[in-house]
């Protein structure tokens, strides 16, 4: 029962997340969610994740033009991701909350790196500012965090610059380099490594089999991140 609420709760999640990218890609965030083709405004019962989309075959109820499979797609995903995420807490505690914040901000990242290759800077200031908080509950005060995101943000950028020096292009973006700086907050610099390492391997992948020259790394930096945080490659940890 539990995780089916999660899922519900992930459905919903889904759909308002998506409203909020589209906003910010739009420069625009109206009050009120409407049809962006006759723009009347859609009520409670319009907007039921999934089940609207179905009793009203994908359609607009007021114009009949077809809504984006972006939606169901969307609400689907996150609703299974939902309950991925949260597998293992089965009590609402500050865990939990850290793992959900952590899964709205990167879930921000994956469809925004995504559609136009840019990771906004309210991702890493909210990472770090989560952080601080998360740190001053479960009482670690601790320079070490600090330090590994320094390191790892010197180190990002000095390949930056290496890669315009060889390449005459910049090879990594600058966000890139921050998300990662700011996601070594909450994990140690070996399970970093693995992050990475994973991140690198689903990029190629997907260089491979799409056959594009270049692609947004923030999505797989997501993904990674959240595999390892979640704890799905301790026994991988464990072994290194």
């Amino acid at each position: 029962m539990y995780r089916i609420l999660i899922g519900i709760f992930g459905f919903h999640l889904g759909s308002f997340l998506l409203c909020m990218c589209h906003g910010y890609l739009q420069h625009r965030f109206p009050l009120r969610s409407h049809c962006d083709v006759c723009h009347h405004v859609l009520h409670w019962y319009d907007l039921m994740p999934i089940m609207s989309y179905i009793f009203l075959k994908g359609r607009c109820r007021y114009c009949g033009r077809e809504f984006s499979k972006e939606y169901i797609v969307a609400e689907i995903l996150t609703g299974i991701l939902c309950v991925l995420v949260l597998w293992d807490i089965t009590i609402f505690d500050w865990n939990m909350f850290v793992r959900i914040i952590l899964f709205v901000l990167l879930w921000v990242v994956f469809y925004i790196d995504y559609r136009i290759m840019e990771i906004p800077d309210m991702v890493h200031l909210s990472m770090i500012v989560l952080y601080i908080i998360h740190a001053c509950m479960i009482k670690e005060l601790s320079v070490q965090p600090w330090i590994r995101m320094a390191m790892i943000f010197g180190c990002g950028f000095l390949a930056i610059v290496m890669s315009e020096k060889v390449f005459g292009k910049e090879c990594i973006g600058g966000g890139d380099v921050k998300l990662v700086s700011c996601m070594s907050l909450f994990l140690s610099l070996q399970k970093m490594w693995l992050v990475l390492s994973i991140a690198s391997f689903l990029a190629i992948l997907c260089l491979y089999f799409s056959k594009k020259k270049c692609i947004a790394f923030g999505p797989f930096l997501a993904m990674a991140f959240l595999l390892v945080f979640c704890g799905y490659f301790d026994s991988v940890i464990w072994g290194l």
